[in-house]
């Protein structure tokens, strides 16, 4: 019964408090005294956001906990009144994300119960990124978390204020490998008692600065290759030098070249390897080299001549003795 007749007076005075005809200060001051203030609160998941997000990959789910209750004079009260809807609606409104970044909420509103007590729910942040995203810089998205007001009896007064937060979300983007590897032939004929050099232009087209490890397959015996690992900035192209020093007597060899790219100082994040071949083929400039001096080229001659010689001053020397 006294429950009943608290109740009755305190909608008794809300009335009032619309109704009677009191200056704007006195009224205002009145009403002020009866409402209460919304408390809002939301934490990303720390876990969750330090997961890094692969551009061009699966989106990642962030669960944000989100808490509401009340304060106020009469707070307590107003949360065991028994309103016809005793509910505060909380709107989520994502208002900033990066231009290389999509992202949704899995809802648009939820209703809390009126509690002095944080009462919790949970939403879910889903983010997604394109290539242009730096690896391993942190960005925030921004959620609009706004709780509406909360009527009394008949919807005469406000019991509960309305009030909004909001909430940044970090994350960071994972290394994502992008190179392209500009080849000037795929076979050449070279010379076989000179050092060819072959110019090579390698672009880094992913999200962040990259080393580019070189690494030459199967060296053909009495072969010398050179060529040196290259570091590149974003959206930077380099040429590059190999320099080929093939055996004197081969034929057609081909050689083999890997490029993986590797996050700058982070040797554990890598991309695919990219396999080049070039063919190279002997111009015989070498066998034309000796046609030319010698007008022709016998095998062994030179050594033919140096034995009759020899042979020539022993038999020489022999008579003089004699």
């Amino acid at each position: 019964m006294n429950k009943k007749i608290i109740i009755l007076a305190i909608t008794g005075i809300l009335l009032l408090t619309v109704y009677t005809p009191v200056s704007s200060a006195a009224k205002l001051d009145i009403k002020g005294f009866f409402k209460t203030d919304p408390i809002i609160t939301a934490e990303p998941d720390e876990d969750a956001t330090n997961k890094l997000i692969m551009p061009l990959g699966e989106t990642l789910d962030i669960p944000v906990k989100v808490n509401y209750k009340i304060e106020g004079n009469l707070a307590k009260l107003y949360s065991k009144i028994p309103l016809r809807n005793k509910k505060a609606s909380l709107d989520f409104e994502i208002i900033d994300t990066p231009s290389y970044a999509t992202a949704s909420i899995d809802v648009e509103k939820l209703d809390f119960n009126i509690s002095t007590e944080s009462v919790e729910k949970e939403i879910i942040l889903k983010v997604s990124l394109d290539e242009k995203a730096t690896a391993f810089e942190k960005s925030n998205i921004d959620i609009k978390i706004s709780a509406n007001e909360v009527k009394g009896f008949l919807g005469l007064a406000t019991l509960v204020n309305s009030g909004n937060i909001t909430v940044e979300v970090p994350f960071s983007a994972d290394y994502y490998p992008d190179i392209t590897i500009d080849m000037p032939y795929d076979e050449k004929e070279i010379p076989p008692n000179n050092i060819t050099e072959v110019p090579i232009n390698i672009t880094n087209n992913g999200n962040y600065k990259t080393t580019v490890l070189i690494d030459i397959k199967d060296i053909p015996v009495n072969w010398t290759l050179d060529i040196q690992n290259v570091d590149l900035n974003k959206d930077e192209t380099k040429e590059i030098i190999l320099e080929v020093d093939p055996y004197l007597y081969f034929d057609n060899e081909t050689v083999k070249i890997d490029f993986t790219p590797q996050a700058y100082n982070v040797a554990d994040k890598t991309g695919d390897t990219i396999t080049k071949e070039i063919l190279f083929r002997n111009d015989g400039s070498y066998v034309e080299e000796e046609e030319e001096e010698e007008g022709f080229f016998i095998p062994g001659f030179e050594l033919v001549l140096l034995i009759s010689a020899l042979a020539a001053c022993m038999i020489i020397l022999k008579r003089r003795k004699k």
